[in-house]
């Protein structure tokens, strides 16, 4: 059964969640305001107008959560949250970390090795990082060796049964009015020895027999991360090919201990003009959601209270199939 929501509360649900900003209190409100593009680190610090130099670059960081960017005057809605001094900010499907400190913003655009610096409006310019200059290399011969990797610790993180929901934004045509639907979800990971496997997916709507995505993955060494980044291979989505690197999730896409977000963009094969973005949000089964309860109370799955907890503490496993909501 879809959940159709009102206009508060699919703004509310496409946007919130977890890191996706977005509850500020009064105490924040000093902070409220533009912030004017400075410099960018890509090779090194530069003033931010001589890479884009297309038009206005701006963080503007509004009430209740909202803002928008802007990079070479392309303009983008987004969420934000502030919490000490990391600043997190959200917007289609993508989520950015920085600092918000002494009227500078020094943020890192959704995890690209790009610094980018925004200086408030009114407020005095900090010093310009000095630029600095690629060193030169010489002509040598390296031996390069291949760190062995520890699997079971991907299989650690990765394998198994995860719960969570599942909402679509942005459509278009056939779409437009799903923007806000959101769903209950199952996955089912398996992961070998060699950090390779299989992920099925299914909602409230299917099953373990009538899946929503099907799909081969691989997890990598991409990022840093112990646990390790997960990719696809070749699936589906839908009735829409899922390709090698579609779907990318590393373990720390949210704020919340194991719980990922996997984000995508489906596009009707048959009709190319009907398609929608979409993200799911998944922990491990048996885990509560008490964190996200106590700071997002509407993002927690729809089935949390009274099928999820009830099944959980009773240990039961993840079923196949997610039961039938009651009728009011």
């Amino acid at each position: 059964m879809k959940k159709i929501l009102t206009v508060i509360l699919a703004i509310a649900t496409m946007m919130s969640l977890a890191a996706c900003g977005g509850k500020n209190d009064a105490a924040d409100n000093s902070v409220l305001g533009k912030y004017v593009g400075y410099q960018v680190n890509i090779f090194g610090w530069e003033p931010i107008e001589s890479i884009y130099d297309k038009g206005e670059n701006y963080i503007e960081l509004g009430s209740g959560g909202r803002g928008i960017y802007c990079l070479d005057g392309e303009r983008v809605k987004m969420r934000w949250k502030l919490k000490g001094e990391t600043l997190t900010m959200r917007a289609e499907g993508q989520e950015s970390k920085g600092t918000l400190e002494d009227d500078v913003i020094t943020m890192n655009f959704y995890g690209v090795d790009i610094t980018m610096t925004f200086v408030k409006e009114g407020a005095v310019l900090p010093t310009m990082e000095p630029t600095t200059e690629q060193p030169a290399t010489e002509s040598t011969t390296e031996v390069t060796t291949t760190p062995s990797v520890d699997f079971s610790a991907y299989q650690d993180f990765w394998a198994g049964d995860w719960y969570g929901w599942w909402y679509i934004s942005d459509g278009t045509k056939t779409y437009e009015d799903w923007a806000g639907d959101w769903w209950d979800c199952c996955v089912r990971i398996e992961l070998d020895e060699n950090g390779e496997g299989y992920m099925a997916v299914w909602d409230e709507d299917g099953s373990a027999d009538e899946l929503m995505a099907e799909l081969r993955i691989s997890v990598i060494s991409e990022g840093g991360f112990m646990e390790g980044y997960l990719i696809s291979e070749e699936g589906w989505f839908w009735d829409a090919e899922l390709e090698h690197m579609d779907w990318q999730v590393d373990p720390d896409s949210t704020d919340f201990e194991q719980m990922v977000c996997i984000s995508g963009h489906y596009v009707d094969p048959q009709n190319p003009e009907d398609t929608f973005s979409y993200s799911i949000y998944i922990r491990p089964w048996g885990i509560s959601w008490d964190d996200v309860e106590e700071e997002y109370p509407e993002d927690v799955p729809y089935r949390y209270y009274d099928w999820y907890l009830p099944a959980i503490e009773s240990g039961m496993p993840m079923p196949d199939a997610i039961p039938p909501r009651a009728e009011a």
